[in-house]
């Protein structure tokens, strides 16, 4: 039987709270299919899986035509709101970024901060913590309306850096982004490094936080885009950073292979010369996402690639043994304009994740005229397309998937940004059996 299912969105009440869409298939369950909303529209940038299974927590942007806040919504096991935590400045432009688990104790949320929506560039990039119901910390003990930020970075007109992504490990704080010496000029990749201790939660400052590290130490204005880290592969190894770049010459006109992935390696924290291990082709590459295979230690990297003129999937395979060793790279296209088991090959890549077979999730998004449709595919560890292990979400307006996760006996997490018919929006969260 064709395990493919369709989810067609027709309801949405414009209130700050869960709402229920239609029930998911009997055989996808355990499960559920809700909305977060509000009155103004509402942007869905992130959640984590609570450690210990008991719900989620759900990074948002709230935004008007002029102000932008940032939102911690709290949700149950079984998808109910319990928490909403909307971190109100009246003077300035906030947005969230990316959260990340501090432990078991609670989260930390990289911010960006502007002075107005038409603000491109941030002026600080900031840091803030919750616990793991999204109450956020405020040293003045107020209401949920406030937050103690942190500054990581206050961008000057000749220095503005703009962080993508961070990690935490023991003792350090390392943030990874773009940096460009003019609001308008070409991009760097930049990584910079920060003690723990000296992020202070507990005392009101409006200091800027004072870095350990800034690297690397000559910057390359080639372009990085989608940059993230994460942990290095063994304990020789501190952190990775992955992304894209655009070759360019001095004329700005693009030359050879362009948007190719980089993958960079580094064994401590104060080198400047990671190891880069050979990462995808010269068919204008672009990385979306990564994951460390659990049990067979494989690095598998998706993106899209163009090829034939047409803008196609990619899922690659990478075993890379330590700063010394590589193995040979497999890399499985899903063409856009062949017949595949799936419709991967006609979509832009987005998530992936691991079930707990070992068995690869992948979600992509295909924007139509009228519509976006989203699509969960399996692959089996040596990047095979599973037949029969697709679903195909739908709806009557937007449906975007912003990020998977797994969880145990094969259940899946997503989180989706959803846009009506008349332009208003609300965050989607759905558990099924898959």
């Amino acid at each position: 039987m064709i395990k493919k299912s369709y989810i067609y969105l027709i309801l949405w009440i414009p209130v700050a709270f869960a709402c229920q869409l239609e029930p998911l298939p009997e055989d996808m369950m355990p499960g559920f299919n809700k909305l977060y909303a509000v009155s103004e529209n509402v942007e869905a940038i992130d959640f984590i899986c609570k450690p210990d299974q008991s719900g989620y927590l759900i990074l948002a942007n709230i935004k008007t035509d002029d102000d932008s806040d940032i939102a911690l919504i709290n949700v149950n096991a079984s998808g109910m709101q319990t928490d909403f935590h909307r971190i109100t400045n009246a003077d300035f432009y906030d947005e969230g970024v990316k959260m990340k688990l501090l432990g078991q104790e609670g989260v930390l949320v990289l911010t960006h901060r502007k002075t107005s929506a038409q603000q491109e560039n941030p002026a600080m990039n900031m840091l803030i913590k919750a616990d793991l119901d999204g109450l956020p910390v405020d040293v003045n003990q107020a209401d949920s309306v406030a937050a103690e930020f942190k500054i990581l970075q206050m961008n000057t007109s000749s220095e503005i850096i703009a962080f993508k992504d961070f990690l935490v490990i023991p003792n350090y704080l390392i943030c990874v982004g773009s940096i460009r010496n003019s609001p308008t000029s070409n991009t760097s990749k930049v990584t910079e490094i920060f003690e723990l201790s000296d992020i202070d939660f507990n005392q009101s400052s409006t200091e800027e936080i004072e870095k350990i590290q800034q690297k690397p130490a000559v910057l390359n204005y080639s372009g990085s885009y989608n940059l993230k880290i994460l942990p290095g592969n063994n304990p020789d190894e501190v952190y990775a950073v992955i992304g894209q770049e655009i070759n360019e010459n001095p004329q700005e006109t693009v030359q050879g292979p362009s948007l190719n992935i980089i993958w960079e390696i580094y064994t401590d924290l104060v080198s400047t010369a990671p190891a880069r291990p050979s990462l995808g082709t010269d068919e204008n590459d672009r990385f979306a996402d990564y994951l460390r295979h659990s049990t067979n230690e494989k690095d598998y990297f998706l993106g899209n690639y163009n090829e034939a003129n047409n803008d196609s999937v990619f899922l690659i395979r990478k075993e890379y043994i330590n700063s010394q060793k590589e193995k040979s790279q497999q890399i499985f296209k899903y063409r856009r304009d062949t017949t595949n088991v799936s419709d991967v090959g006609r979509t832009t890549a987005a998530s992936l994740a691991e079930d707990s077979d070992g068995n690869i999730v992948v979600a992509t998004i295909e924007e139509k005229e009228l519509s976006t449709y989203s699509y969960l595919q399996k692959f089996s560890q040596e990047g095979e397309a599973l037949l029969n292990e697709n679903i195909e979400f739908q709806s009557t307006g937007f449906y975007k998937i912003k990020k998977i996760e797994c969880e145990p006996n094969n259940v899946v997490v997503i989180l989706s940004q959803k846009e009506f018919e008349n332009n208003s929006t609300a965050i989607g969260l759905m558990k099924i059996k898959f």
